[in-house]
């Protein structure tokens, strides 16, 4: 840890955004997938192979490698 200047986790705008405009999809807390004990991206304490979109883990209990994201959307009249 540290290598960035956070121990752990970081605020959502520390770093510049992907090429979709989102903001540390990975490297933060891996993201469960609806209601299935898996979850994707991986986490700050993942190994490096872990933090892809692509990857998957399952997870079996709350830990402090797993969450959740907000998704917003805007209706544009």
């Amino acid at each position: 840890g540290k290598l960035d200047g956070f121990e752990f986790t970081c605020p959502v705008d520390s770093y510049f955004p992907n090429s979709y405009g989102l903001y540390c999809i990975s490297g933060n807390v891996a993201e469960m997938i609806s209601d299935q004990p898996i979850s994707k991206g991986g986490s700050w304490g993942s190994f490096r192979q872990k933090i892809l979109i692509k990857s998957e883990e399952e997870f079996y209990a709350p830990n402090p490698y797993t969450g959740f994201r907000f998704i917003a959307t805007k209706k544009v009249n």
